[in-house]
């Protein structure tokens, strides 16, 4: 999935942060409960990805949809969504594109901190 999604996105901007080292280690975890026999939330080993929109989590950047001026910021807690999603057992990964502050449906053509979302559309394949 990892490769994939480093082949890919260059071209699709779709992740805008990763964090595939934490999602390793997460995985190896997930990997062990398993095989331990622990118990296992319902999401449990699933890659995922959360909006830089209005989702947060501790040490990962935190612009709100690509505001220039926060693109050096992060909130110091986790937000109920990531929580959740780890609490049930999925693995998060990165961090997807979103329009500035959720204001427009698509982030394509927009001057933020990050680029534009899908450019493939519109450059061709």
């Amino acid at each position: 999935m990892v490769a994939r999604i480093e082949a890919r996105n260059p071209t699709l901007d779709a992740l805008v942060f990763t964090a595939f080292d934490e999602g390793r280690d997460r995985a190896r975890q997930a990997e062990r409960a398993l095989t331990s026999g622990a118990p296992l939330g319902t999401l449990h080993g699933v890659p995922t990805a959360i909006k830089d929109l209005f989702d947060f989590t501790p040490g990962w950047p935190a612009t709100f949809g690509g505001i220039r001026a926060l693109q050096d910021s992060s909130v110091p807690a986790h937000c109920t969504y990531a929580e959740r999603m780890e609490a049930a057992g999925a693995v998060l990964v990165g961090k997807t594109n979103s329009p500035v502050m959720g204001f427009r449906g698509t982030c394509t053509g927009r001057p933020d901190a990050f680029g534009s979302l899908n450019r493939i559309l519109f450059e061709g394949r």
